[in-house]
């Protein structure tokens, strides 16, 4: 039984890297912008103690440095978590794009090396399921004539 090789690869490389870098790109500016934000918060809720007049010294700045750090540590571990799998998503996502694209020009440049014309059929998960049946479609149009 033949293994079907392009499931576990990139069928068109430019295609899925630049949505996986792109992928990438959100996850990053999210988690700065996140991580940031909770600083802001953090540095805030500081100074309103302060002004409040309830800094009552080292062991309350300890303890609300360390929930920052936790706070931090959490949006660092979900952000991996989730741009793993978002990325995973995104390669299967971007296969169900890029290979029709693949079996069509496939079934093409066989077809042109034969000469002869073949019906051509796409994986049931696939995108662009009008494709192929367009081509069978024109393919009896041109055996008609």
């Amino acid at each position: 039984m033949k293994v079907d090789n392009r499931k576990f690869k990139f069928i068109n490389p430019k295609l899925q890297i630049s949505l996986i870098v792109f992928i990438c790109l959100i996850f990053l500016i999210n988690f700065i912008v996140v991580s940031c934000a909770s600083y802001f918060g953090y540095e805030v809720f500081k100074d309103r103690l302060v002004e409040l007049g309830l800094d009552t010294g080292a062991k309350l700045h300890f303890i609300l440095e360390n929930q920052l750090w936790m706070i931090l540590s959490a949006i660092a571990f979900f952000s991996v978590v989730f741009l793993l799998v978002s990325l995973i998503i995104t390669y299967i996502f971007s296969h169900r794009i890029a290979g029709p694209i693949y079996r069509l020009s496939e079934e093409l440049e066989n077809m042109i090396k034969n000469r002869e014309l073949k019906d051509i059929t796409f994986r049931k998960d696939d995108y662009f399921q009008e494709i192929p049946e367009q081509f069978n479609k024109l393919k009896k149009v041109l055996e008609d004539k």
